[in-house]
């Protein structure tokens, strides 16, 4: 993995943002509590 950092918890109305290649690796967790929206989106430069 090219970065170790982790977010162990975000506050209400953020939004993560990465790329989505090999050298970002990500997961998505269970979520215990409320709802969880997924957007996902492509950029072709």
């Amino acid at each position: 993995m090219r970065y170790d950092c982790s977010i162990v918890k975000t506050r209400m109305g953020y939004a993560l943002m990465h790329p989505g290649r090999v050298t970002h690796l990500h997961e998505g967790l269970i979520t215990t509590n409320g709802t969880r929206y997924i957007f996902v989106t492509f950029v072709n430069p």
